[in-house]
């Protein structure tokens, strides 16, 4: 059985169609693709342009006792063991123990934090492990 010239016309017209229909919605879909990461990109530029520079200063003891002095915290003792600082305060504020980790964490890595707060009027018995960036 021989098929017509037009059946096999549109047989084919109608897979070129569809073919140029597929290709048309895949390279629509990259270019959104492409336009999104161009954009997450130029957002992550601006954010990188914009941030402030923050200077870190190394960790050391004197700046955790410059800190602790700062806030008027009652230090007990500072031992550096293993490239950790194990810091033990006596009650302290919670609101003053809040801006001590703030500090410390710009200046080194929390790695542990024990509050304990045994009178009951929010002075925390505190020991803090901490160890350089």
């Amino acid at each position: 059985m021989i098929l017509s010239r037009k059946i096999i016309y549109t047989l084919i017209l109608s897979l070129f169609t569809f073919c140029l229909y597929t290709f048309m919605v895949d390279f629509n879909d990259f270019r959104n693709f492409l336009n999104n990461q161009y954009v997450k990109f130029k957002d992550f530029v601006f954010l990188l342009e914009n941030t402030e520079y923050r200077e870190t200063r190394p960790l050391n003891e004197e700046l955790i006792r410059n800190l602790a002095q700062k806030y008027g915290l009652n230090l007990k003792e500072i031992n550096y063991r293993q490239g950790k600082y194990v810091i033990s305060l006596r009650e302290v504020d919670g609101r003053a123990l809040v801006l001590f980790i703030r500090d410390l964490e710009q200046n080194g890595v929390l790695e542990s934090l024990e509050a304990v707060d045994n009178t009951g009027k929010g002075k925390f018995d505190t020991k803090i492990t901490l160890r350089p960036f």
